[in-house]
């Protein structure tokens, strides 16, 4: 597997395609996002603050995974959704 620490710390601000968006609070929202890194694409759903400049920025809690997961992430998480209701 590759490190992708750093390269989120470094380059996750900019998502080559943003999905959507969940707005947790005032200050903080879920970002849903592709990316690509040394050819390979990844799924990356991460916490994202809004800073004193108001821009929005990217925290640690998240989760980054590839495409192929998709459909079990999907999956698990209507599960889950039928539980919770």
């Amino acid at each position: 597997m590759h490190d992708l620490t750093f390269f989120w710390r470094a380059k996750m601000e900019q998502l080559d395609t943003v999905l959507g968006e969940i707005v947790k609070s005032e200050t903080d929202k879920i970002v849903i996002g592709l990316k690509e890194y040394r050819g390979h694409k990844y799924v990356d759903m991460r916490t994202f603050f809004q800073g004193d400049d108001g821009n929005y920025l990217p925290t640690k809690k998240g989760i980054t995974f590839s495409p192929k997961f998709i459909e079990a992430m999907i999956k698990i998480l209507q599960k889950g959704a039928g539980k919770t209701q």
